[in-house]
């Protein structure tokens, strides 16, 4: 009986209680994304407020209107907070940052280290933490969050849609969310990377009306593959297929494609990778690391512009062996491009972290030299599966 009695109490003050971060709409603006720019030791906060009224009347009326679906905000301080703080005195409501999607950091921040303005966005219990994160190549972080742009008309969302397409269709973009950059950046042996956006066209035109209603905006976001991260501070980039391939290596790429030269007359083919298998070992060999990276994946042809019988078996080998190597040489340009910088982001310090502590925790801080002298080992399997409708091709006659 006295256990009844608890379970009751329990439910009726579990339905009592709510939401513990319930809001009325009516009380608070939303905000769809803030943006971090540095000026001298300050940090100026951009906060773009969603006017839910011109978002729901946008999509009813097909995306015209007088009134921008979004108004931003901005202060400059010394904290996060202060200047959240002072961007509440001008705006009409209290801010919520519950539903936020989208951070956005100026290269300029990037490069002087996140760690010196993320403690607030880690402190606050009203952010939920998987909010997409990128960095700003060039430019202010504030443009990038006033642009409007078509499809959606809140700039936040149409980030995060591009980059869920893009995820989908491509796999050469990741969208990490804040608390997986945060856990990586914290973690022994793990160093990251950032997706990166840029600004194209003219900014200023961007901000107005205007840029909704044409075919061919005068302004618009790109994605833009990522940013490599030495602890917490941006040293270098990665294009979309250098990302891709970072991925790749990580067992995070189920399907992509690849073209290739299939012939000495520099034409091109191109192959759809699924059934993507991939992997990273990292053994000590007489002591020393050494890394090896394996990619195994089904192909289908999806343009070949090469004279080749594709009912022959020995053409077919000679097609796999061309994207394999095509495979091998983008993997390995990477590798030596983070060797380079110095960048352990595919995670070599993190195998050794959790399979061989005892090196590790006798090397980590050596860690920076042995790095770029670490050799690797990159094996690739293609199988063509599928050559599409066509059997034979001509071209190259």
């Amino acid at each position: 009986m006295k256990k009844m009695k608890l379970v009751m109490v329990v439910l009726v003050i579990t339905f009592m209680t709510g939401c513990w971060n319930y809001r009325d709409l009516e009380d608070v603006v939303i905000v769809g994304a803030i943006g971090i720019d540095v000026e001298d030791d300050k940090y100026t906060v951009s906060v773009e407020i969603i006017n839910s009224k011109m978002v729901g009347r946008a999509s009813e009326s097909g995306g015209s209107s007088n009134e921008a679906s979004v108004t931003v905000f901005k202060k400059t301080a010394h904290t996060i907070k202060e200047a959240l703080t002072k961007i509440v005195l001008e705006s009409p409501k209290k801010i919520y940052l519950g539903h936020m999607s989208l951070l956005v950091i100026s290269e300029e921040a990037a490069k002087k280290g996140i760690f010196r303005f993320v403690d607030h966005f880690m402190r606050d219990f009203e952010l939920r933490k998987v909010y997409s994160t990128v960095i700003l190549k060039e430019g202010k972080a504030e443009d990038a969050i006033s642009i409007l742009l078509p499809v959606e008309s809140v700039t936040a969302a149409n980030i995060r849609t591009n980059f869920e397409a893009i995820g989908n269709f491509y796999s050469n973009q990741t969208n990490a969310k804040f608390d997986e950059i945060m856990m990586c950046l914290y973690e022994r042996g793990c160093q990251t990377t950032i997706s990166t956006i840029e600004i194209t066209g003219e900014i200023e035109k961007g901000k107005k009306n205007d840029n909704l209603t044409v075919t061919k905006p005068d302004a618009s976001i790109k994605i833009a593959g990522s940013a490599i991260m030495k602890k917490d501070k941006l040293i270098g980039y990665l294009n979309a297929d250098e990302n891709r391939n970072i991925l790749l290596i990580k067992g995070k790429v189920k399907t992509t494609y690849i073209p290739f030269v299939c012939d000495d007359k520099k034409q091109y083919g191109n192959t759809v990778l699924d059934d993507i298998q991939s992997n990273l070992i990292v053994k000590l060999v007489k002591g020393k690391p050494e890394a090896t990276i394996n990619i195994k994946s089904h192909a289908s042809l999806s343009e070949y512009n090469c004279k080749v019988n594709l009912l022959d078996k020995k053409d077919i080998a000679k097609i796999e062996e061309k994207i394999e190597k095509e495979v091998k040489k983008n993997v390995s340009n990477l590798v030596k491009k983070i060797q380079k910088y110095n960048s352990d982001v595919i995670g070599v310090g993190k195998h050794l972290y959790h399979d061989n502590y005892p090196y590790w925790d006798k090397n980590e801080k050596k860690w920076d030299k042995i790095f770029p002298t670490v050799k690797f080992k990159i094996k690739v399997d293609i199988k063509i599966k599928r050559v599409g409708a066509i059997a034979k091709s001509k071209r190259g006659d």
